[in-house]
Formats: structure tokens, C-alpha cells, sequence
């Protein structure tokens, strides 16, 4: 809904601007989330707005912590899209309304995120976390402080990638730069090399870490480039995280024997009974029997903790630093249902070490559509594992890049593993806010998309094309899927032919989006065009014209 104001322009003709816009958060959570992070992308008619110096969300009249920039502008300099990041207070079991000002008098002072630039990196101050990056360094982190807990650089080891040959590559990071600063999220960002120990062959990567402001985690993103002449089979992929220096870790992972039957659906229709289980390690289905389970598994004696989710977090839990860990193949997954729109969520994939200083939980982001995925935790640390060793391999041509992305929340030894389980779950599926579809309309951002005449069928029809989309699970076909009409053609020579996101997908799901407000078809969008900007346009050549 847009709310308008009517001035006069130099010929004395009454004119229309926007001056407000709702901001529609859906019903999503049975718990409420306070001061939750969220974002929202708002387009402007042409002329409306010069700046957004005088853009405030309210919730319930009163400012909200907010962190804009403008995205696009038009020829003369307007703005035509603006970025709001901003934080709000969502309710449990039902959806709420803000109202985005676009010339207010009231602005929230919260400012809590501080970014620094050192002699050799920066310092990230997010309030509940800290962390120090450095320049040309062998590690991710110098070090994050949180909640009583210091890891240094010495714990944060990899990524480690091994090639088919057997080959093992070390990361080296370069310099670190700032993508985006304000006073709710720091994004820093830094190209690097995964190098062979004779220096002869190098594989490019980029690190991202987003902090948020008053959060106790921070997302990390790490890009790889096949910047080679040759396909890259990558059979390891791994991060470890340390529980101090002297811990060694290494890819292997033990059998979790404990699955007689398969739960296909994920609803856990077959009873786990753990009243007579004497550990160390225990497996629970959904969050009925966590808290009996944390009685078994104290802190002092380290907790650790692997869960994976189908409609229900399926948990096994140890005691004594006992190995836990979970796995995603190909095989896996055939035996797995899952119903749910998989680009809106699949599940969750997490370890937790936690011990009587505190813990640290990791959560890969679409561990399951971008399998082969593991993590595993220990009396060591944490494994994060997104090429698991002697899995499945990932075969990466000439130029192919990808993103894949993980959680590290550190928290308190008193955190719930409900609470952990809950905070990965809402990585995977964070709330969208929306806005109504007449915001888009009358910006004219879009083609002539939009009717004032709702036709069911028509409207049925369209979600139906977007959602029976074709769908290719794996850490290289996730957003894309093959063609069987130019594979049947021969055009592949045998092989199978991919569809490359043709006929601009991406695109017509974004219009979907602006005329419906629905959150799938933006999340269809991200996934395809992320694809399509790493696998199918990214391309590499030491030629500076190719």
C-alpha cells in the first residue's frame, strides 16, 4: 500500500509523490524474534526522491534501526531502487506491518556497528561480537571474541581443498576491503589463492564475512574459481575450527549406526525411545526429548551435536567430545521426501561443540540442495566439510565458479540446543518482508505486467509454471536443471544439455515477485541467478581481452 502526497510542479499542475510505504511481514515462526535483521528493496518512481536522506522505517510510529543505500537511479539522477537493511521486533504466530516514511522527522540513533581500519586489516566491533581480520594471511579470522570466548588464528584452519590428483592446497588470503559499512551490517570482503606447497598450481577464491549488529554470529562466504585450463575435481573441501591450538583435526568421518529404518518423510512417524540409552552418543528426533538429553550430555564433560532437518531436526548428540557428524550424499537424498519449495527451505545441516566455556554452532546454507555436504563435531572442533572427503566428488570445468555460504554462531554454554536448533533453521529461511505489488506499478521499474482485474486461473497457472520449474540438486546444478528437449536432440553429443537458466528464468520470477509479493518466486530468483552469475557467466582466461 503507498500512502501519497500532492504538490504543484512549475506549471501549476497538481502532481503525486509517494510519502509512505507498508512493509508486510507474513506469518512465518512460532516464536517471536526481537530486533531481527531483515531487508527489503523499495523502487521510486521516476523523480520522487533525490537522496534517502529522509527515508525512516516505523514499527508502531517509533523508528527502527535502519541501513540504506541506493541501488539504481535514473537519468536525471533520481532514485529508482533503494536497499533498506533495518531491524525489527517480529511477533510469534502471526505476521505484522512497518510503514517506510520517505520524508521523516524521526530516525532511530542505534548505531552500534563499528568498523576499523588497522595497520594490517580491520576490526569489526558488531556490539555482541568482535573480530579482526588481516591482510595476506594464512588464516580467515585473527580472531573473534563473543560471549566470554576468544578463538584465534590458529584455530581457524583451511579452506583445505585436495584435488583428484591427491594434491593439497592451502588458502592464502590477500587484501581485505569493505563492501558495504553502517550501523547495523559490515560486509568485508578479500580475494585469495588456494596454493600448492611448490607453488605450482593456484586456485582463486573470494571471502566474504557479514557481521550484524547486536548478533552473536556471522555469515562467511566462500567463492571458488576454477582459474585453471583444466576441469578441477575437487575431492575435499574443509574448514576446521579448533577448540584451541593444540587440537588436531582431520576429513574423517565415523558411521552414525543408529538409523535401523529410514524416516523417508521426515516426520518422524517412527518413535525414538532414548529412556534406556546409555551414550555417549544419543539420537533424537525433533525437540521433545532435547532438554532430558542435555541432562545426559553436561557441558563440562563437552556436548557435541550434529543435526540435519526433513519437516523435523533430526539430532545425535554426545558426550565426552564423542564424534558426531552428518552427511548429505546423491544416495542420501533419493531416499529422503522432501515437499517443500527447496528454494524457500529444504531443512537445516549444523554442528555444535559447546563445552563449560561456551560453543560454537556452524550452519551450512542449503547444505542438502547443494550436496555432497558433512559437518561434524568432536572433543577438537567443528568440521565444516563442503566438499566432504571421499564422498562424492565435485567436478568444476575450466572458469566455473561457486558460492557456498555457512553460519558461525557463537554463543553461552547455557544456550538451549532448541535454540541453536532455531536460529539455524531461521538462517535457512529467514523472514522476507514484502511490499504491495501497486508500489512496483506505479514505479514503473517493470513492463506493463501488473492488472487491476484479478484472474484466478490465470494467476494459478502462472505460480504453476514457476513452481514446476525443473530442479537439479548438487553443488554445481543447484539453480539450473538440463533440458531434456535439446538433450533428446543430440545437441550435447550424448551428453545431457543444460538449460543455462534460458529465457531469462531469474527475470521472469523477479516480475512474478512484484506482481504477486509472494517470497518463493524471489527466492527462485536468487538461487537461478546465482547459478547463472557463478557456473554459467563466470569464465576465466589469461587473456585480458577474452
Amino acid at each position: 500500500m503507498c500512502y501519497y502526497k500532492y504538490t504543484l510542479n512549475e506549471s501549476g499542475q497538481e502532481e503525486r509523490y509517494a510519502s509512505m510505504v507498508k512493509v508486510y511481514f507474513d506469518k512465518l515462526y512460532r516464536y517471536p524474534r526481537k530486533a531481527e535483521h531483515a531487508f527489503v528493496a523499495i523502487p521510486l518512481k521516476k523523480g520522487e526522491l533525490k537522496d534517502i536522506e529522509g527515508v525512516s522505517i516505523l514499527q508502531n510510529k517509533e523508528p527502527v534501526p535502519m541501513q540504506g543505500k541506493v541501488t539504481s537511479r535514473y537519468d536525471d539522477g533520481s532514485v529508482r531502487y533503494m536497499f533498506l537493511r533495518f531491524m525489527a521486533d517480529l511477533p510469534a504466530n502471526k505476521g505484522c506491518e512497518l510503514e517506510c516514511e520517505f520524508n521523516s522527522d524521526r530516525f532511530s540513533d542505534y548505531n552500534v556497528m563499528n568498523v576499523s581500519r588497522t595497520d594490517s586489516g580491520f576490526i569489526v566491533n558488531a556490539g555482541e561480537l568482535l573480530y579482526e581480520v588481516k591482510n595476506n594471511s594464512g588464516h580467515i579470522f585473527e580472531n573473534i571474541e563473543c560471549a566470554g570466548m576468544k578463538y584465534t588464528a590458529k584455530q581457524f584452519v583451511g579452506p583445505v581443498l585436495k584435488d583428484g590428483n591427491g594434491t593439497t592446497y592451502e588458502a592464502r588470503v590477500g587484501e581485505w576491503r569493505v563492501v558495504e559499512q553502517g550501523p547495523l551490517v559490515s560486509i568485508l570482503a578479500a580475494n585469495g589463492t588456494n596454493i600448492t606447497d611448490n607453488d605450482d598450481k593456484h586456485v582463486d577464491f573470494e571471502l566474504r564475512i557479514t557481521a550484524y549488529a547486536g548478533k552473536p554470529w556471522v555469515e562467511v562466504s566462500y567463492r571458488i574459481i576454477n582459474t585453471t585450463y583444466e576441469p578441477l575435481r575437487l575431492t575435499s573441501l574443509v574448514f576446521y575450527i579448533k577448540a584451541d591450538v593444540s587440537k588436531q583435526m582431520d576429513a574423517s568421518l565415523e558411521q552414525m549406526n543408529f538409523d535401523t529404518d529410514t524416516d523417508s518423510t521426515g516426520c518422524g512417524d517412527g518413535a525414538i525411545d532414548n529412556s534406556e540409552t546409555k551414550g555417549p552418543v544419543y539420537h533424537t528426533r525433533g525437540i521433545h526429548d532435547l532438554a532430558m538429553l542435555e541432562e545426559r550430555t553436561p557441558v563440562s564433560n563437552i556436548r557435541t551435536c550434529a543435526g540435519s532437518s526433513n519437516y523435523k531436526t533430526d539430532f545425535y548428540i554426545g558426550t565426552g567430545g564423542e564424534q558426531v557428524n552428518k552427511t548429505v550424499t546423491a544416495h542420501f537424498l533419493q531416499k529422503e521426501a522432501n515437499e517443500h519449495f527447496a528454494e524457500v527451505i529444504y531443512g537445516t545441516f549444523f554442528a555444535d561443540r559447546t563445552d563449560s566455556n561456551g560453543g560454537i554452532c556452524a550452519t551450512i546454507f542449503q547444505a542438502q540442495q547443494n550436496y555432497p555436504k558433512a559437518v561434524k563435531a568432536d572433543a577438537n572442533g567443528i568440521a565444516v566439510m563442503l566438499v566432504p572427503e571421499e564422498l562424492e566428488d565435485v567436478v568444476m570445468q575450466s572458469g566455473m565458479a561457486r558460492e557456498q555460504k555457512f553460519l558461525l554462531h557463537l554463543h553461552r554454554p547455557d544456550e538451549t540446543l532448541a535454540s541453536l536448533d532455531n536460529r539455524s533453521l531461521i538462517y535457512q529461511m529467514p523472514d522476507r518482508p514484502h511490499i504491495d505489488p501497486e508500489v512496483f506499478k506505479r514505479a514503473q521499474v517493470f513492463p506493463d505486467i501488473f492488472s487491476d482485474v484479478v484472474n484466478e486461473n490465470f494467476e494459478i497457472g502462472m505460480a504453476a509454471r514457476a513452481d514446476a520449474h525443473s530442479r537439479s540438486y548438487g553443488m554445481l546444478n543447484w539453480g539450473d536443471s538440463p533440458d531434456p528437449g535439446y538433450t533428446q536432440q543430440g545437441r550435447g553429443n550424448g551428453e545431457q544439455v543444460w538449460s543455462n537458466n534460458e529465457y531469462d528464468y531469474p527475470h521472469s520470477c523477479a516480475m512474478q515477485y512484484a506482481r504477486t509479493g509472494i517470497r518463493r518466486f524471489l527466492d527462485y530468483n536468487f538461487v537461478s541467478a546465482s547459478h547463472w552469475m557463478d557456473v554459467d557467466v563466470c569464465h576465466y582466461s589469461k587473456d585480458p581481452l577474452r
